[in-house]
């Protein structure tokens, strides 16, 4: 039996107390008896939690009983849990945020009264007066039903006029933020049963600039979500869980199945998708094999990741932004209807023509997904919709730079594309229209052309129209059309070098009567005038034009002359044929393209030259020397009469100098000339040429040194002001394939190799691949390489290599990229490291050297 040990002081107070409980007109003992008005340590009066009398639900009234026990030794001793009545574990939950010093355990305590009093001291020490203080949820993250299930102690819900769903023994906090209790947003907003996800096998790409090089598989697993706050699902059925979980009742939520249920009960599939299935969507190329038009990679027509591009990069804009729905067609009543069934007819899904079909505005952006749609052929009127005649190659710089949207409105044929609507006015038309070059006037849309004396069609030396150049030369780029044609005679153009080129139909073909100085005889061009008509008729070269119904004075072919003297005279029968390049650029001077063009360069000779020998010489412009000409010229044998000035030969007339007609040929030879540029600077040509269309050896005549320098006696600043003996000696007057241009020009240091041997970084044989091959395969084409803009940037060597060996395999050897790149590495890899993924995955190892020394638990 328990005792309490009592000083005086606290007899005083447990006689107040039971005098609280004695009927003062009994007991006159206790003349100020203890009642609910002088109850100091605890409020009992009326209005209050605790009111004396007052009748409770759990034991009637309230009296002295109720927290006093009958038998307990002290009033000291109090119990509250006679009506706030808790389950040791929810009494415990709801003191977690509790110090433990007030927190007393009486898990241990078997005696029933004393476990009731010690938790009355617990209660006390926080509610000495009985009020109530605010509860805090600190440290409490789940089982929330346990104070809040219906019939629980706290199981009043605020949201009012709200019925909660029946949700058996499920737990609260499986639905709810706890912190807010506002909608049910945890799990059920994200949850999936896993024997519904997909496998999907998606291609990623690789891209190269714009080009996809190769495609990577992905597998992917794609699970089926929910999201029970979703607007698309009628607020009644979310609320009535027993709509898609059977067994909800019973606590148990899996699995649920949405798009069946809907069905079952007469309610319509929502109208968005993505609410729910947002990770759904898969990356990479899905979908069956593009076979219209087929791909390259092959992969699927359909890459729900794809972004658009800008200036030829990617960006972080997506493409595909409208719903699923709007090509995807929801399940049926039966489940049988997949991803693959298209909102428009229940076929193969198909995403532009949902997007009409929906009233969807179309990608501004294609490269992302059709990057791989580009034909690889060149485009010609046999396999594309493009007329006779012209071409169009899709891996040419300027396609590859641009969006498909640039040139196409449709997407879904890609029929009837413009090249000219998103480059009105392109710099260059040969790679497109090179081989729609008329070859007669049949179809000619102008009247006027009868009157300009121009070969429309290919002359009968084989001379295309326009003889090579490029149509932008003549034509307007800015109206897309052929029509209004002019040749801007002048310097730097091919008039300067020649006009049979264009004019050789307008030659006649009979005898023109003689005209002073030459009256002995008609002139007949078919014999005497078979060369360039520029070398006798300077004033219609001086005038540049030609109007035979109203002719201006001397433009009309009239005032000939019958010796050239000193207006170079070319031969129409011996030329040069070659294919020369140009290069394109970017407004940073980076090469972006190269176009090319057939170009036939005409021998010439200028009479007057100082480089003729006096042995040979013909005299000046105003007095010609006739009994000269025979060197050079066919005359009748053992004679000096010439019977025809067509095509002379000045280099083997040297070689076979004799002295008179009857002498041996070649009996005493003179010298050959040591300058080339007065009788043939007009071959020079100003783009770049390949050595026997080899493009080791491309050269740019045009090409420029880092600064002057003297080279043969001349001061010189680039290629153009050079001699052209000073790089082709061996074989004067018989071919130019002999030239030697590193080796000739000392110390001289080119200002840019790229200007000359661009051709060569793009042929396959350039993109070179490292041993072991897994390494890396250099793509001279990479973007990347556009702040370098030179090849002795990372090739140190070739240019001293140049000299001794220009055309040695090794010549490039070795670049190095990476250790001359400044000042910052390139941001992409995968152009040239594709090849360096590792098939499976690996580990590396690294050392660390500890500068502290060891440890024993580290070793070094």
């Amino acid at each position: 039996m328990r005792t309490n040990q009592l000083t005086p002081h606290w007899i005083l107070l447990l006689a107040l107390s039971f005098a609280a409980c004695v009927d003062p007109t009994t007991d006159p003992k206790f003349p100020t008896p203890v009642n609910a008005a002088s109850h100091r340590w605890f409020p009992l009066t009326a209005g209050t939690t605790h009111e004396f009398g007052k009748v409770v639900d759990v034991d009637g009234a309230i009296t002295c009983e109720s927290c006093h026990r009958a038998t307990a030794d002290s009033f000291k001793a109090v119990k509250c849990d006679q009506c706030h009545k808790h389950t040791e574990r929810i009494t415990q939950r709801l003191h977690l945020g509790i110090p433990s010093s007030f927190n007393i355990d009486t898990s241990a305590v078997s005696d029933p009264d004393l476990k009731a009093e010690l938790r009355g001291a617990n209660c006390l020490s926080c509610h000495p007066t009985g009020e109530k203080r605010a509860f805090s949820h600190t440290l409490i993250t789940g089982e929330c039903s346990e104070c809040h299930a219906a019939g629980n102690a706290f199981a009043a819900l605020p949201k009012a006029n709200f019925t909660h769903p029946d949700v058996g023994a499920a737990d609260c906090g499986g639905c709810h933020v706890t912190s807010t209790w506002q909608g049910a947003g945890l799990a059920p907003s994200d949850v999936s049963d896993p024997s519904r996800d997909l496998s999907v096998t998606g291609l990623m790409p690789t891209f190269t600039a714009t080009s996809i090089t190769r495609v990577t598989a992905l597998q992917q697993t794609l699970p089926m979500p929910m999201n029970h706050l979703s607007m698309s699902v009628d607020a009644g059925v979310l609320s009535n869980c027993g709509v898609c979980h059977v067994d909800a009742a019973t606590g148990t939520f899996f699995p649920g199945q949405l798009h069946w249920s809907l069905s079952d009960i007469g309610q319509p599939q929502p109208a968005r998708c993505a609410e729910c299935h947002t990770r759904t969507q898969p990356q990479g190329f899905v979908g069956p094999t593009a076979t219209n038009p087929a791909r390259t990679p092959a992969t699927g027509e359909m890459r729900h990741d794809a972004v658009a591009w800008m200036n030829g990069a990617p960006t972080a804009t997506k493409v595909v932004t409208e719903d699923c729905a709007v090509c995807h067609r929801p399940p049926d009543e039966n489940g049988l209807t997949t991803w693959e069934a298209s909102q428009i007819d229940g076929g193969p899904a198909r995403f532009h023509a949902s997007l009409t079909a929906g009233g969807k505005a179309q990608p501004t952006s294609c490269t992302d997904c059709h990057a791989n749609s580009r034909p690889v052929l060149l485009l010609t009127s046999s396999n594309a919709t493009l007329r006779a005649g012209m071409t169009f190659d899709h891996q040419s710089g300027n396609a590859l730079a641009a969006d498909c949207t640039t040139c196409h409105t449709s997407t879904a044929t890609w029929v009837g594309g413009s090249f000219h609507a998103g480059s009105p006015t392109p710099a260059t038309c040969l790679p497109c229209h090179a081989s729609e070059r008329p070859t007669n006037t049949t179809g000619w849309t102008s009247t006027t052309y009868q009157q300009s004396p121009f070969d429309y069609g290919t002359n009968t030396a084989g001379v295309t129209h326009g003889a090579g150049e490029d149509c932008a030369v003549c034509h307007s780029t800015t109206t897309q059309t052929w029509v209004g044609g002019h040749f801007p005679h002048g310097a730097g153009t091919v008039a300067t070098s020649t006009c049979i080129a264009c004019h050789l139909s307008q030659r006649p073909t009979a005898a023109v009567p003689a005209v002073a100085p030459f009256t002995t005889m008609p002139f007949d061009h078919s014999v005497n005038g078979t060369g360039d008509c520029r070398a006798c008729h300077q004033e219609t070269v001086r005038v540049g034009a030609y109007v035979r119904a109203t002719p201006i004075p001397g433009s009309d072919w009239t005032g000939g002359r019958e010796y050239p003297g000193d207006v170079l005279a070319t031969s129409q029968t011996q030329f040069v044929a070659l294919t020369a390049y140009t290069l394109t650029r970017s407004p940073t001077s980076f090469v972006t393209g190269i176009t090319s063009q057939s170009l036939n360069l005409y021998n010439a000779m200028l009479h007057t030259s100082a480089a003729v020998p006096a042995q040979v010489f013909p005299g000046p412009a105003n007095a010609p020397v006739s009994t000269s000409c025979w060197h050079c010229h066919t005359h009748t044998a053992g004679t000096t009469t010439v019977t025809s000035y067509a095509d002379g030969k000045f280099h083997s007339a040297l070689t076979n100098y004799t002295l008179n007609p009857t002498g041996t040929p070649g009996s005493s030879p003179l010298t050959q000339p040591t300058s080339c540029k007065d009788c043939h600077e007009q071959m020079r040509p100003n783009v770049i040429v390949e050595k026997s269309a080899s493009p080791l050896q491309p050269m740019d005549h045009s090409a420029t040194f880092t600064a002057a320098i003297n080279i043969g006696g001349q001061n010189v600043t680039g290629v153009a002001q050079l001699d052209c003996v000073t790089c082709h000696k061996t074989t004067p007057g018989t071919a130019w394939n002999d030239g030697k241009f590193h080796a000739n020009i000392g110390a001289a240091v080119p200002s840019n190799c790229v200007n000359c041997h661009y051709p060569l970084s793009i042929v396959a044989a350039a993109d070179v691949t490292s041993s072991p091959a897994t390494v890396f395969a250099m793509k001279h084409r990479s973007p990347s390489l556009s702040t370098l803009q030179k090849c002795e940037t990372c090739h140190t060597t070739a240019l001293a290599a140049g000299a001794t060996t220009p055309i040695a395999a090794t010549l490039w050897k070795t670049g190095n990229y990476h250790g001359h790149v400044t000042p910052t590495q390139p941001t992409a890899c995968l152009e040239c490291h594709s090849n360096s993924e590792p098939a499976a995955a690996t580990q590396g190892t690294v050392v660390y050297a500890l500068t502290q020394g060891g440890t024993a638990t580290n070793g070094a």
